[in-house]
């Protein structure tokens, strides 16, 4: 089962960074491809299967009254980016209710920073995101252990049951790999 899924990643991730036509890709754009695509291989053999509390990592026990069983997509996000609050609305608007279509036990928890928490309030009005999805990380904490996660490519974690890291990779940026999150979560 482990080599199924492991193969199974390796595809997801080959294919998810190469949507566009692979014969007018030139030499630098195909190593760019394949630089992402080892970057992501190696986090993910770095994480995959590590617990990941988010309550421990933000030092902040109330977040442990809120989880749910079942899988839970977490994305971090700079909330002072505009680019960021835009991805914010395509989760909202299109991601989201995919995988809960899915799975409507599914989580969905959005690591937020911001320099100003008034604007921040305004924005998620703005993209009409749940509050319960909404972490404000006010000490920037989870970017301190995940420091690869202000890439976006790599700031989105699928987390199982169990809390133990499934795949890290984000499904905003390809529908391959939006694909693989769903197969993963509909088990």
């Amino acid at each position: 089962m482990e080599k199924l899924i492991s193969y199974l990643l390796a595809v997801a991730i080959l294919l998810g960074f190469s949507n566009c036509d692979n014969t007018t890709l030139n030499n630098t754009g195909k190593n760019v491809v394949a630089e992402a695509n080892q970057r992501l291989n190696s986090i993910n053999e770095q994480w995959k299967q590590q617990t990941l509390e988010l309550a421990q990592v933000l030092e902040n026990p109330d977040l442990t009254a809120t989880q749910k069983d079942g899988y839970t997509i977490m994305a971090y996000y700079d909330a002072d980016c505009s680019t960021c609050i835009s991805d914010l609305k395509s989760w909202q608007k299109n991601l989201i209710p995919y995988f809960l279509e899915v799975d409507r036990a599914v989580d969905f928890k959005f690591v937020l920073i911001t320099e100003d928490p008034k604007l921040l309030d305004y924005k998620l009005e703005q993209v009409g995101l749940p509050k319960e999805y909404i972490v404000v990380d006010k000490h920037k904490a989870f970017i301190k252990t995940f420091d690869f996660a202000d890439e976006k490519p790599f700031n989105t974690f699928l987390i199982g049951p169990d809390q133990e890291v499934v795949f890290i990779g984000s499904p905003l940026i390809s529908d391959n790999l939006k694909h693989f999150y769903a197969s993963s979560i509909a088990g």
